[in-house]
């Protein structure tokens, strides 16, 4: 004994010899005893009495039975005068400062309405309500196996919250307020996990959703199927969230299936030469000379037809006419005039209408 208390001195030399071990044994007896002394006090007063742990004089006891821990300063705490001991405990400060400010804004008790069944009666049932959340973890693993990396950690927070939740429900009872905060926290990180789910993968499967709402509502309302009933809503509803998403990646690998190929909208080679070809300016000429022959040998033909023929004959004889007639009337004309210049200037002939001229 003494020569192990002499271990423990800071002025002392440590000997690599077996009382260094001896010393380390002790040690985690003792922080195993603490352990044992801060967290197993919170099981319910139908638990074994487990009160003399707690009490003030047991706890002083370990205290004491734990040995002075004197490290060697280091360079980076001489350097910033700041214990590492100090940092390394940091994160715990800040995760029960936030632990302390989520207790203070969830209520501590549920509405009249809402009944938290007890679960810690039945050693068997109580297991299979804990061990029956590791479904999440199972889904949660495949769907990041499958690429799917968020909607695994929804499924990892949703077996965190129902973890503790029926912790605080088995250890604590049913009526402590501890359980109703959990079951707070619980149910809104479900419903939010469920809407995300929802929103990204679309409504699971009929039968899928009446199973998960059947295990759901029986446990609550019949108490003695509560463990077998909430074990199954677990199984049913980490398999549910699983099957959303692989069906939400089974209808997308087939609309990627029926969507044309957009390689093959392209033109061939050969169909792009030949457009390119079309629209040069010296194939633009020769459709332009190619439609004015065939302009022009469609009036040839035209003209050729009978109905041209016939059309150009009458149209001859309709301006032969016209020139004979013209020239009888000149005639006639001049034929009058004639005896008007003989008279030696008298007065001139008459004039007839033109009326009665062109019916003569």
């Amino acid at each position: 004994g003494k020569g192990a208390g002499s271990e423990l001195d800071l002025g002392a030399p440590r000997r690599k010899d077996g009382n260094a071990v001896m010393t380390r044994s002790n040690g985690g007896r003792a922080l195993c005893l603490l352990s044992v002394a801060l967290f197993l006090p919170s099981a319910g007063a139908s638990r074994p009495d487990i009160s003399f742990i707690s009490s003030a004089l047991m706890q002083g006891k370990v205290l004491s039975m734990l040995p002075a821990v004197h490290s060697p300063p280091t360079a980076m705490s001489v350097a910033t005068g700041v214990d590492p001991s100090v940092l390394l405990l940091l994160p715990f400060r800040f995760l029960a400062k936030l632990w302390q400010l989520l207790g203070s804004a969830v209520p501590e008790r549920l509405p009249s309405w809402w009944t938290v069944p007890e679960a810690g009666e039945h050693l068997l049932g109580a297991a299979s309500i804990l061990f029956s959340n590791f479904f999440y973890v199972h889904f949660a693993i495949k769907q990041f196996r499958s690429r799917r990396p968020f909607l695994g950690c929804l499924l990892l927070v949703a077996a965190g919250a129902s973890i503790f939740y029926h912790g605080f429900q088995i250890f604590h009872g049913a009526t402590a307020c501890l359980t109703h905060q959990a079951c707070y926290v619980d149910t809104s990180i479900s419903l939010a996990s469920g809407l995300v789910y929802v929103a990204k993968c679309g409504l699971p499967h009929p039968l899928l959703s009446v199973a998960a709402l059947g295990t759901f509502f029986i446990g609550p309302n019949c108490e003695p199927l509560y463990a077998v009933s909430h074990s199954a809503w677990h199984f049913v509803s980490a398999y549910t969230a699983y099957a959303m998403a692989e069906g939400s990646h089974q209808r997308s690998l087939q609309r990627a299936l029926h969507r044309p190929d957009p390689m093959q909208q392209l033109p061939s080679p050969a169909a792009l030469s030949t457009a390119v070809a079309l629209a040069s300016p010296a194939h633009v000429e020769h459709k332009r000379a190619h439609a004015f022959n065939r302009a022009r040998t469609a009036l040839a033909m035209r003209l050729e037809s009978p109905t041209a023929v016939l059309q150009r004959s009458a149209w001859a004889r309709w301006s032969s006419t016209r020139q004979l007639r013209t020239q009888r009337h000149s005639a006639r004309a001049s034929s009058r005039a004639e005896p008007t210049a003989s008279n030696g200037g008298g007065s001139p002939a008459p004039v007839r209408p033109l009326a009665l001229a062109v019916a003569e």
